[in-house]
């Protein structure tokens, strides 16, 4: 009988030892999964910081472009507005060269008269 609870007690042992074994290779495997989802929950964080940096920069420069668009249509519309209130005379090339051709035929009018 004292040999029989022996052998049993040697196998227990064994037993627990296999356990110790597979427990500290599961607690070296945790440790890793642990590490390795520390590293990647790190590069998630960081990611999200640059995506979210980027996504400012785009809109800080789609406002600047809007801004600037909107000069620029305020620009247009001003001249747009100057062109308008222009009088036909003053905007139409026709009536530039009609101006041009009484000034010239006055001008011609004055040499004939020193002329004579």
């Amino acid at each position: 009988e004292r040999d029989d609870l022996r052998q049993t007690l040697t196998e227990v042992s064994d037993q627990c030892d296999m356990y110790k074994r597979k427990s500290e290779n599961l607690n070296a495997r945790f440790s890793s999964l642990s590490v390795s989802l520390d590293s990647m929950m790190d590069g998630q964080h960081q990611l999200m910081q640059n995506v979210q940096n980027k996504d400012s920069s785009l809109a800080e420069a789609s406002a600047l472009r809007r801004s600037k668009l909107q000069a620029l249509m305020n620009m247009e519309d001003e001249f747009l507005s100057d062109i308008l209130d222009r009088t036909e005379d003053e905007t139409s090339i026709t009536g530039s060269i009609n101006r041009q051709t009484k000034e010239m035929g006055a001008i011609q009018a004055v040499i004939a008269t020193v002329r004579t």
